[in-house]
């Protein structure tokens, strides 16, 4: 976020110089056509005009006929027309100090180059007085013009002395800018430079190791190698590896242990089914004992049964033994018997009750 910031503010530095540069550069090309081509080319047409002016003379004076003398007397006028209006154009420019100056004093020798050598000459040509007009040309335009032309190509030299003056300006400043413009661009490459090399052990730091390292050792405890081998530096116990190794560590803790318990469960489940199976047994035995104990109670009942039917027999036998005496000895007889079938009923039961305890 830091480099970013950076490199913004870098970039709006480099886009505002270029923007200054830019800006400087339109100003000067601004400068250089309207405050110096433009007046060049006004001065450049004043001069073209006047030097017409003069071959328009000497062509009426070589050939001295009414239509040449027509014909240049009009061109004349109307370059002279044409001066006056590109004159009066050219100092309504902005000029400058010595500029004002020059001009002021071109302008006096135009006026005097006009009035006393072209008008007294085109007059002169227009009457046919060809001495006349011969000499005001030789005494008078030839001498004037020398002055008026020196100030126009004096102006023409100002405008081209200007227009190099603000080159040198524009090719100075491009350069400095230029200058600066690589200065900062290669600081800001230093920076940038030095901010990755402190940004990148700064998250080495932060890793603990290269981030390929980290991402190797990330991605095999995210699948479940908890043996992947991990190598930290000395002192480092607060970087990212310094917790993938603790986290490892601790699952491997969590593993054993739930290994164990696992082992514990898989113990306790055999020998609660080992426990299922024996109390399965002894309640299949212990139900096959009550069906013993059932069918040995119903025997004991059938014998009770019988032993109480020999004993109201008995008792009957004893009280027709009592009023039957005459038969006392048959009748002792099968009360001695019935006396021991009772003894082996009796003893049938205690052995049936010995095996009920038994169970």
């Amino acid at each position: 976020m830091i480099l970013g910031g950076f490199m913004s503010a870098l970039t709006i530095v480099l886009a505002g110089l270029g923007l200054f540069g830019m800006g400087k550069t339109n100003g000067a090309l601004h400068s250089v056509y309207e405050k110096r081509t433009v007046p060049t080319e006004q001065l450049g047409s004043i001069e073209a005009k006047v030097l017409a002016n003069r071959l328009a003379l000497t062509a009426a004076l070589l050939t001295p006929t009414p239509e040449v003398i027509a014909a240049s007397a009009a061109t004349v006028e109307a370059n002279t027309v044409a001066i006056a209006t590109t004159w009066t154009a050219y100092m309504a420019n902005h000029l400058m100090q010595e500029e004002a100056r020059l001009a002021q004093a071109t302008d006096e020798d135009r006026q005097r180059f006009l009035q006393q050598g072209i008008h007294p000459a085109l007059v002169a040509l227009r009457a046919n007085d060809l001495k006349e007009a011969q000499r005001l040309v030789s005494e008078k335009v030839d001498p004037l013009y020398a002055p008026f032309n020196k100030g126009i190509e004096a102006l023409i030299q100002f405008q081209v002395d200007q227009a190099s003056k603000v080159f040198h300006q524009a090719d100075t400043r491009y350069d400095t800018i230029r200058i600066i413009s690589i200065g900062i661009f290669i600081g800001g490459m230093l920076m940038s430079g030095l901010f990755n090399l402190f940004l990148s052990r700064s998250i080495i730091g932060q890793l603990g190791g290269e981030p390929a390292e980290a991402n190797r050792v990330a991605q095999a405890v995210g699948t479940g190698d908890l043996n992947v081998r991990i190598t930290l530096k000395q002192g480092d116990n607060s970087s990212l590896l310094a917790s993938l190794k603790y986290m490892q560590e601790n699952l491997s803790k969590v593993v054993f242990l739930v290994r164990q318990g696992s082992e514990t469960v898989a113990t306790a489940s055999t020998e609660i089914a080992q426990g299922n199976t024996d109390l399965s047994g002894r309640t299949e035995s212990q139900a096959n004992a009550l069906e013993e104990t059932a069918a040995s109670m119903e025997e004991l009942s059938s014998t009770v049964k019988q032993n109480a039917d020999n004993a109201r027999q008995a008792n009957q036998l004893a009280v027709s033994a009592s009023t039957v005496a005459a038969k006392g000895g048959e009748v002792v007889g099968q009360v001695v018997d019935t006396m021991k079938h009772i003894n082996d009923s009796s003893k049938r039961i205690f052995d049936i009750i010995s095996v009920i305890d038994g169970i």
